[in-house]
Order: structure tokens, then C-alpha cells, then sequence
């Protein structure tokens, strides 16, 4: 009996023994993982572009993209976020009022803060209205039509303030200038070129977004439609039709430094950024592309 014990107890110890020794290989195994994933892995770019990290885990990378500064609505991401959308959305509508506000009954608001007498007329105040109306209705279409990608809610808050300021200006110096009356050749110059803007930047958006939508043309660059004759045919829009919202007021000089302010922005910072961007993530086809297309002003520049 004594020899029975015995063996079981040394069966039962070479069992334990066993355990411990696939324990001891398992725990070897995670960290030759451990090792070959974290310590030895170069560092890689985080979703943000401009900061790099090193990746330890999942849960260290999305800290790392969670803390990544956010500075325009980020291109390949589709979160969709919700609260930017209803930021913008209620943003642009919100400048509606205001713009009614400094230019009712004759522009008394804007009139007031200015020192100047309320001269505007009717039929001139419903044009402008008009204009910025629109203008408002095209960016809500954008933020929660158009827009494929991530909108955080401090950008969209600062582009709908940076056009609430715009439009400002452009209400304040309608009223400055007395009005234009509704035969004025700068009136409809500026109407002409506010719809012709709106036009082309939102016709250029659809083109784009429709070729997006394609499954056929995942990781395409678009080079079709109006991206054939301008690389940033939206952006030759917007300044296009802000220029005309200018013009209307009948003042040149805030036309001219409200063109040259949208031309310098997109040309010193928007279009280098968004095309480094893609020619990163395109590459030698799209820099081929950037060769033969003119980058913002068709057929000039």
C-alpha cells in the first residue's frame, strides 16, 4: 500500500512539473511576442498626421490619437461625429439672423455701431440677404451631406464663426457704402459671381463625392469633371463667390482685400497641405497629376 501511495504521489508531482513547465513556455512565447510587437517595433504614425508615437498596445496608441491635436476636418477619417455636424450646421444658421439683424430696416444695427445714417433699401437688403442665406444653406449641405470626414466640434465651431465674421464685414461695409441701388453694375457683377461660385464649388463636391461613393474607386485619386481643368476647384469656388458677396457692397477695395485674403490662404496654406496629402497617399499618379493641372485658378495658377 505504502508503494502505491508513493507512486501516485510521484505521478502526481511529475504532473505538476509538466504544468509548470508549459507555464513557463507559454509565459517565454509572450514575450518573444511582447518584444518583437513593442520594444522592437520602430515608431509608427499615429491617424493624426504630425505626430509620431510608438505603438504599446491598443489601448497606448488610441490615447495617443485621443491626445493628437485636431486642426481641420481630418482627411481619412469617418467617424461621422455628430456634434461637429450640428455645431457648423447650427453655426451657419444662426448667422442668418445676425446678418438680418445689422441689416433690417435699413441696415439700423450696422448704422449705429458705424455712426452713419440707415440708407439701405429694401429690394438691396433682400438681395444681400439672399446671398447670405444661401451661402449659409450650401455649408449646412456640406457639413451633413457632403462631408465624408471627421468634423471635431472646435473646428466646426471656428468655421462657423470665421463666416458669421465675414459676413459681418461685408454687412457693415454694405451699410458704410449707402446701399447700391438695384440697376447697379456692381450688384449684379457680384450677384453673377456669388452664383457662379456657389456653382462651381458645389457642383465640384458632387463630382467628387459621387466618384468617392463608388466601391470601384477605393484608393483613386479623382482627376475627373471639374478636378480635370483646377486640382482645388472648391476652393477657386469659395473664393470666387466670396469675392462676389464683396462686390455687392460697391466698395472695390474690400473686394480686392477680401480676394487677396482667400487667395493667400489657400495658396500659402491649403492647397501645399492638402497636396503633399495626397501625393503621399497617392502618389507618383497624383503627382503626375499636380504636373499638368493647374493648382487653383483654372488654366492660370
Amino acid at each position: 500500500m505504502q508503494d502505491g501511495a508513493r507512486a501516485r504521489l510521484e505521478r502526481a508531482r511529475a504532473r505538476e512539473r509538466e504544468r509548470d513547465s508549459e507555464t513557463a513556455r507559454e509565459s517565454e512565447h509572450v514575450f518573444f511576442i511582447f518584444k518583437q510587437n513593442v520594444v522592437r517595433r520602430p515608431p509608427q504614425r499615429s491617424v493624426y498626421r504630425g505626430s509620431t508615437t510608438t505603438t504599446r498596445g491598443a489601448l497606448a496608441k488610441s490615447a495617443v490619437s485621443m491626445s493628437a491635436p485636431q486642426q481641420h476636418p481630418l482627411r481619412g477619417e469617418y467617424k461621422g461625429r455628430v456634434t461637429g455636424t450640428v455645431v457648423m450646421s447650427a453655426g451657419r444658421l444662426a448667422d442668418i439672423g445676425l446678418q438680418y439683424y445689422l441689416l433690417h430696416n435699413g441696415g439700423q444695427a450696422a448704422a449705429a455701431v458705424l455712426g452713419v445714417p440707415a440708407t439701405l433699401s429694401l429690394e438691396y437688403t433682400r438681395a444681400l440677404m439672399g446671398m447670405v442665406t444661401v451661402a449659409s444653406l450650401r455649408h449646412v449641405y456640406w457639413a451633413t451631406v457632403t462631408n465624408g470626414n471627421d468634423l471635431p466640434p472646435g473646428m466646426a465651431a471656428s468655421i462657423a464663426v470665421f463666416n458669421a465674421l465675414f459676413n459681418s464685414v461685408v454687412s457693415f461695409t454694405a451699410v458704410w457704402m449707402g446701399g447700391q441701388s438695384t440697376d447697379s453694375v456692381t450688384l449684379w457683377s457680384g450677384l453673377a459671381l456669388f452664383a457662379g461660385g456657389i456653382l462651381f464649388e458645389v457642383v465640384s463636391e458632387e463630382q467628387r463625392r459621387a466618384f468617392k461613393n463608388d466601391p470601384k474607386n477605393k484608393g483613386k485619386p479623382f482627376t475627373k469633371g471639374l478636378n480635370s481643368i483646377v486640382q482645388h476647384p472648391n476652393y477657386f469656388g469659395y473664393t470666387v463667390w466670396r469675392s462676389g458677396l464683396l462686390l455687392a457692397t460697391g466698395s472695390y477695395v474690400a473686394t480686392a482685400i477680401g480676394t487677396l485674403f482667400n487667395l493667400g490662404t489657400f495658396v500659402f496654406n491649403s492647397v501645399p497641405e492638402l497636396q503633399a496629402h495626397n501625393i503621399k497617399k497617392y502618389g507618383a499618379e497624383y503627382k503626375q497629376y499636380t504636373l499638368r493641372t493647374s493648382k487653383l485658378i483654372p488654366f492660370l495658377y
